[in-house]
C-alpha cells in the first residue's frame, strides 16, 4: 500500500517585528490575535495565547505585506520626550492600514478606528494619513499608539507609521519609562536552570545586581499575563548582588503547569522606579519543516528548526473537499531553540481515528518566549 504523503508543508512565522535591546529607548508592544469578521478587537481569535508577542519595539516604522501579517492589533505605551527645542506646537501625523488612534497625556488626539485602503495614500482621497497639531512642553509626555490591520498579503503592503513634524519619532526620544534621576539600574539579569522541575523539589534562581539600595518587587506570568506568583514583595535590597528563589509554585502553594513563566523586576529607591522587563524577542524563522510519509500503523517524524525558545502549533489537515482540520499535535507548547525531532504524527485525527494513506497538509507556528522568562517541566 502506497504510504499517505503530507505536502504542501506550511512555514508560518507570523509577524515580523523588531525587539530593540534592552536599554530603555523604545515602548512597549504588545500584538493580538483577531478574526476577520471581529478586528481591532486586540484578541478575538481565541486559538491564539494574548498577547501572542510582547516586547520593545524602537519606534513605530513598520509595513506589513505578508499574508500571515494580518488580522491583528497591536498597543504601545511608554513616554515621549520633547527637547526644548522642538517645544510648543508639534504636528503628529500616523499613516495607516488600517485603523490607528493616538494619545498623548492621555488624551484621544488621533482616532481614525476604522477600515482603510493605502492605495489611496497621496491622492485627494487619502484615508490613511492623520494628523493633529499639540502643544507640548519640554520633558516626558505618555504616549499610547493603537494599531489594527484587517486584510493583507503579498501585493498590499500595509503601513503602520507614526510622525512629528513629518519625520518618523526616533527611538531616542522614545522610553518605556522616565529614566531615574539618580543612578539605579537593574543589571546582570539571569535566570537558572530553566528548564526546571519543581515536582522533584527543584528550583530556579533569579540573580540580578542593583546599582544602588532599593525596594525590590519580583513577580511572575503565566503566557496569558494572568500574575502566579508574587515572589519578592516590596522588600528592601541593598546595593550589589542578589539571588531569589523561585519553587514553582504559585501564590497558592501550588505547583504550576508545564510552561514558560516571564518575570518581572521593579526597583524604587528615592522617588525613582525601574522595572526589568525586555519582553519577546523579534519573531523567529522557522526552518528545516519537515513532515515524512505516513505508513498505516506507523508514525510520521517531524522535524524543524527554531531560532529562539518558541511556543509552537503543529497541525495535520486535508485539502480535499471539503478542507479541514484533522490533528492539533502541539496547541502552543514550549520548544527550545534549536533542531527538533522528538514531534511525530501517529496517523490519526483529534478524536482517534486511523487517517489512510492520502495526501495530507501540515502546518507550524511558533510564537518566541519572553528573554525574562522561567520555564517549568515536569509540573502539575
Amino acid at each position: 500500500m502506497c504510504p499517505g504523503r503530507v505536502t504542501q508543508v506550511l512555514v508560518v512565522s507570523l509577524l515580523c517585528v523588531c525587539s530593540a535591546c534592552l536599554a530603555g529607548n523604545g515602548l512597549r508592544g504588545e500584538f493580538y490575535k483577531d478574526t476577520p469578521g471581529d478586528y481591532g478587537a486586540f484578541g478575538s481569535d481565541g486559538s491564539y495565547p494574548q498577547p501572542y508577542w510582547r516586547g520593545i519595539s524602537p519606534n513605530i516604522d513598520f509595513v506589513f505585506n505578508d499574508e500571515v501579517d494580518q488580522y491583528f492589533s497591536a498597543r504601545w505605551e511608554g513616554y515621549l520626550y520633547v527637547p526644548s527645542e522642538k517645544a510648543g506646537n508639534i504636528v503628529f501625523k500616523t499613516v495607516t492600514d488600517d485603523g490607528a488612534r493616538l494619545y498623548l497625556g492621555g488624551k484621544l488626539v488621533i482616532d481614525s478606528w476604522r477600515l482603510q485602503a493605502h492605495q489611496t495614500i497621496g491622492t485627494p482621497q487619502d484615508e490613511c494619513t492623520h494628523t493633529a497639531t499639540v502643544s507640548l512642553t519640554e520633558g516626558y509626555h505618555s504616549i499610547k499608539f493603537e494599531y489594527f490591520e484587517w486584510d493583507g498579503g503579498e501585493d498590499d503592503p500595509d503601513p503602520c507609521k507614526l510622525y512629528w513634524d513629518d519625520v518618523i519619532i526616533p527611538s531616542s526620544n522614545l522610553y518605556v519609562s522616565i529614566p531615574p534621576a539618580s543612578n539605579l539600574a537593574i543589571t546582570d539579569v539571569d535566570a537558572s536552570p530553566s528548564p526546571f522541575n519543581p515536582s522533584q523539589s527543584q528550583t530556579s534562581t533569579i540573580s540580578y545586581t542593583l546599582s544602588m539600595a532599593a525596594d525590590v518587587t519580583i513577580k511572575l506570568y503565566d503566557t496569558d499575563g494572568t500574575l502566579v506568583r508574587t515572589l519578592v514583595d516590596d522588600q528592601s535590597r541593598s546595593s550589589g548582588d542578589h539571588e531569589e528563589s523561585w519553587d514553582g509554585k504559585d501564590d497558592s502553594e501550588d505547583i504550576v503547569a508545564d510552561g514558560p513563566y516571564r518575570y518581572t523586576i521593579t526597583a524604587t529607591s528615592g522617588g525613582d522606579t525601574v522595572t526589568y522587563d525586555p519582553g519577546c524577542p523579534a519573531m523567529p524563522e522557522i526552518t528545516d519543516f519537515t513532515v515524512e510519509d505516513m505508513l498505516l500503523g506507523q508514525e510520521a517524524p517531524i522535524s524543524y528548526t527554531l531560532e529562539c525558545d518558541c511556543l509552537v502549533r503543529i497541525r495535520i489537515g486535508t485539502e480535499w473537499d471539503p478542507p479541514g482540520l484533522l490533528r492539533t499535535l502541539l496547541d502552543w507548547d514550549f520548544r527550545a531553540e534549536g533542531e527538533q525531532d522528538s514531534d511525530a504524527w501517529d496517523g490519526r485525527d483529534d478524536g482517534g481515528n486511523q487517517m489512510w494513506p492520502r495526501t495530507y497538509v501540515g502546518a507550524i507556528w511558533a510564537l518566541p518566549v519572553a528573554v525574562n522568562a522561567i520555564v517549568v517541566e515536569g509540573g502539575s
